[in-house]
């Protein structure tokens, strides 16, 4: 069971947007808000998944529970990265990673240039949810990992050896 409560709190600006696209709430004013919940959640967390993907959290992620949550900074190597994150059984990885040396964007360029994405991906700890991926399911990354997977099979050796992922572990 959840706290729904506590997830409606969570709302970033009840799902208004300004005349740009833009979230009508900054994430400024959102990290103090949830801050003042009084949850232990990282601010990269905060701003990666909660407040850009609310939506997408609450349709599917929502009975795991935030307050269930522990988040823990971890440092995996590529090898780890490549083999042990998965998603959902009816997803595949990869679809938006063939266009890693065609295209030009932002994240594309930083992930050439840098061999590793600029805020850790978020993965969660799955040995209870047979459909979804183990033993770590994709929360959030997944454009960054479908890059460094790409990556990873054209130029392997290139890579950063290590790099940042934040684990969910859910907690009894």
């Amino acid at each position: 069971m959840f706290d729904k409560n506590l997830w409606n709190a969570l709302n970033p600006g009840s799902h208004s947007y300004d005349l740009f696209g833009e979230r009508a709430e900054s994430l400024e004013s959102y990290i103090k808000k949830v801050s003042d919940l009084g949850l232990n959640i990282p601010t990269d967390v905060i701003e990666q998944w909660i407040y850009r993907h609310y939506e997408y959290i609450d349709a599917r992620y929502i009975s795991l529970g935030i307050e269930k949550m522990k988040f823990e900074r971890e440092i995996w190597d590529s090898n780890k990265v490549y083999s042990k994150i998965n998603t959902f059984e009816f997803d595949k990885l990869g679809g938006m990673g063939h266009n890693v040396y065609e295209e030009e964007n932002w994240l594309i360029s930083f992930m050439l240039k840098n061999r590793t994405w600029p805020k850790p991906i978020i993965v969660l700890e799955n040995n209870t949810f047979p459909s979804w991926g183990t033993p770590y399911h994709l929360l959030e990354g997944h454009q960054r990992l479908d890059f460094f997977r790409e990556i990873y099979q054209e130029e392997r050796d290139t890579l950063k050896n290590q790099h940042e992922i934040w684990v969910v572990k859910l907690i009894k």
